[in-house]
């Protein structure tokens, strides 16, 4: 998308801009109220925006007109209070209201992000959305988006997920609140026909051949009894391996030990440094016990005692083995099938017969429950995926944040971890229009959006020289197009500052009488733009 002019006035004074650039463009003047900020207002006014302008700037008297392109598609834009009219292709367009004028722009111009809000999928209001490309002057707040009230910042992120096609109401279809209550019906159901007809719950064996009812309800239940015994063997092996590993343990301190007695008797023992011959044996592990085996006694008792826990683990392992060949008997036991006679297949014909109809009902009720089941399996899988990727986005955006933040700022030790910082937090020299300066970047970057990058008083808080000039190499690096606007001082705006950049197209506002940017000779040229809409003044 591209902005090519801006005009806003009516019978009696007007203002129209020069064409932009695609690339960079930079209005400034040597001083301020020369109408810089009332250029970029009513842009985004007549793009959607809520009204911004200052208390002294009587915007409901005026037109506002934009020119736009997109994929080589020209769109003029005319806002007259809370009415758009939009002419493209030979046809005109008259809307009424911002909620309008964004389902139009959305079906007509390009598809715009939808979120979730008050429980319901809704294109994002232009007041949102524009946060994402539009930095204006006033009503900064680095902790909070500018139109916080009915938005919020996680509305603010969810535009940015909704962009990459990260939201999870894009992605999923179904309502669980709605196939949580469809699958409780159906297990109410089913339940209900079992209680009617009993005999299709029965898991004898006769009646679980000629009924697949009472076969299902049998194997479910083998099934949750297998799992119960198996983790009971799991259990018990666990446990079993522990004792295994003491053992193993005391084992090896028990050889130590027997070991370092031999050596003893064959000579004493001490310490190089302190000629002490009291010996200490510790075990290794968290416990950090020291043994003094520095005398036969000792070594005697704590021998003992190690044999004796060794033994105790011994009897754990035997018990724990006994206890897990009887669970795999009973799991080998549920496993099993019972042997099926004739007999028992003609005593509980005519009961299961006679349970048919109601057998087919239960029949398509399970097909239901599992059909619902797995939809709200696949929804739970999908949304941990998503989270996980929008988890993903958001730490590609604070690197890309922090990665720009080195790049117009070298020196800073500012530290970025959140795309808003905390509230009232204090800022030192430029930083504050850094972290704003920085956060289009990323945005910009990580969406791949295309979107114009708007940003008004892009040096405001003194932003130095290098600064300036690092900031304008950053934001060369994207495709988007780019309208800055900036005060310059009267030396820079002699020196033809930005004249001379050829990468730079410059819209130089000295000349504008202070606070008279409108004047009668616009009027003109702004009522042939009015035309195209076929309106008259």
């Amino acid at each position: 998308m591209i902005i090519h002019q801006v005009a806003f006035g009516n019978e009696k004074e007007a203002f129209v801009s020069s064409e932009f650039s695609n690339g960079l463009n930079i209005i400034f003047s040597d001083d301020n109220n020369k109408g810089k900020t009332i250029v970029i207002q009513s842009m985004m006014y007549c793009l959607g925006s809520k009204p911004i302008f200052p208390a002294s700037f009587n915007f409901m008297s005026y037109f506002y007109y934009v020119l736009i392109s997109d994929n080589g598609i020209f769109y003029h834009i005319c806002r007259k209070d809370n009415r758009f009219m939009i002419s493209h292709s030979g046809s005109l367009s008259i809307i009424d209201g911002e909620s309008e004028f964004k389902r139009f722009w959305n079906k007509h111009i390009f598809p715009l992000p939808k979120i979730e809000k008050d429980g319901l999928l809704r294109i994002v209001d232009f007041e949102l959305l524009l946060e994402l490309f539009f930095i204006g002057q006033d009503k900064r707040d680095t902790s909070n988006i500018v139109s916080h009230g009915y938005y919020t910042k996680e509305d603010y992120m969810n535009t940015i997920f909704a962009l990459l096609g990260l939201s999870h109401s894009q992605t999923q279809m179904i309502d669980v609140d709605k196939t949580k209550d469809q699958l409780r019906k159906c297990k109410e159901k089913k339940a209900y026909l079992l209680k009617e007809k009993p005999i299709l719950k029965s898991k004898a064996m006769g009646i679980r051949y000629l009924s697949s009812i009472s076969d299902k309800l049998a194997l479910e239940e083998k099934i949750k009894r297998a799992n119960l015994l198996r983790d009971k063997i799991s259990l018990l092996n666990s446990r079993r391996n522990t004792s295994i590993k003491q053992k193993i343990k005391y084992e090896n301190v028990l050889k130590d030990l027997q070991s370092l007695n031999r050596t003893i008797e064959h000579g004493e023992m001490h310490c190089l440094d302190c000629q002490s011959t009291r010996i200490g044996f510790s075990v290794s592990g968290k416990s950090g016990y020291v043994f003094d085996v520095s005398t036969p006694s000792l070594r005697k008792e704590i021998l003992s005692s190690i044999k004796e826990k060794i033994e105790m683990h011994m009897e754990e392992i035997i018990s724990y083995t006994g206890q897990i060949d009887e669970i795999r008997q009973q799991l080998r036991e549920v496993l099993d099938d019972e042997d099926l006679s004739l007999e028992m297949l003609i005593t509980y014909k005519d009961g299961v017969k006679d349970a048919s109809d109601v057998e087919q009902e239960i029949i398509e009720c399970d097909k239901e429950i599992l059909n619902l089941q797995n939809a709200l399996i696949q929804k739970n899988q999908i949304n941990a995926d998503i989270s996980q990727k929008q988890k993903d986005v958001y730490k590609s955006l604070i690197k890309c944040m922090n990665e720009a933040y080195k790049k117009i700022d070298p020196m800073g030790n500012l530290d970025i971890n959140n795309i808003f910082t905390q509230t009232k937090q204090v800022f030192s020299g430029s930083e504050e229009t850094v972290f704003y300066l920085v956060k289009l970047y990323a945005v910009a970057v990580i969406t791949k959006h295309n979107f114009p990058i708007v940003v008004d008083s892009f040096r405001a808080e003194d932003l130095s020289t290098e600064k300036e000039s690092n900031t304008l190499s950053l934001f060369a690096e994207i495709n988007n197009q780019k309208i800055f606007t900036t005060t310059l001082k009267r030396e820079e705006v002699a020196t033809q500052k930005y004249k001379n950049n050829k990468d730079i197209l410059g819209f130089d506002f000295s000349s504008i009488p202070s606070s008279r940017i409108l004047s009668e000779h616009h009027v003109s040229s702004f009522k042939k733009r009015l035309e195209l809409f076929s309106i008259k003044i």
